[in-house]
């Protein structure tokens, strides 16, 4: 899995910053990246009224905690953070900046609805090749969705204890009675081979 980190791209291209090498930190006001630091994750570009896109892979190889103005002016023109912008220092307030490195492009893709970490991150149930070669699909919307329905019932799978449930979804009489979406039972029967053949046994 890869985890997709969303950057609000509205004011200013971030993604195509990080792209170009010209932003080398990602800014944020919590420390809501804690958990990928040291993970090979994907950037998503956000605007308002559109779908996420999916540009590329990086790495977050470290983060640093600003605590005071001073200590981000050196940072500010690596961030490309204007002065005065909604994304500036708050003074009062802790920074966190999470250093990308390894940027490498990928096809471009709307990420699959799936478990957000907040509206931070969410990840990503697909392979490198997946990835690269444009097959993040319909497949990877199903799983997401399948994780979606799982976590709305309290249920946290892993990818075996989804496989044994779609089995008991799969021989149901009554899918309906199952899921509260009965439209899950048609996906569950679309992808159940191409499941099989990603984790067999």
């Amino acid at each position: 899995m890869f985890p997709i980190v969303f950057i609000n791209c509205d004011l200013f291209p971030f993604v195509c910053a990080i792209l170009s090498g010209i932003k080398l930190f990602e800014t944020r006001n919590k420390n809501t990246l804690k958990k990928l630091v040291g993970r090979r994750i994907l950037l998503a570009e956000t605007r308002k009224g559109k779908k996420p896109l999916v540009k590329c892979f990086a790495t977050i190889d470290y983060m640093i905690r600003i605590d005071n103005p001073e200590q981000f002016e050196k940072y500010r023109k690596s961030g490309c953070i204007e002065k005065g912008s909604c994304f500036d220092f708050i003074p009062g307030k802790a920074k966190y900046l999470y250093h990308l490195t390894d940027i490498v492009p990928v096809p471009e893709f709307i990420p699959p609805e799936g478990i957000r970490h907040g509206r931070t991150w969410m990840e990503l149930n697909a392979t490198i090749d997946d990835i690269m070669n444009g097959r993040v699909n319909d497949y990877q919307q199903w799983i997401a969705d399948y994780y979606h329905c799982s976590d709305i019932w309290g249920q946290k799978q892993t990818q075996e204890e989804m496989k044994i449930q779609l089995t008991e979804t799969l021989n149901f009489k009554n899918p309906g009675d199952y899921s509260p979406d009965p439209s899950l039972y048609k996906q569950c029967a679309r992808y159940w081979n191409e499941l099989c053949e990603r984790f067999p046994g």
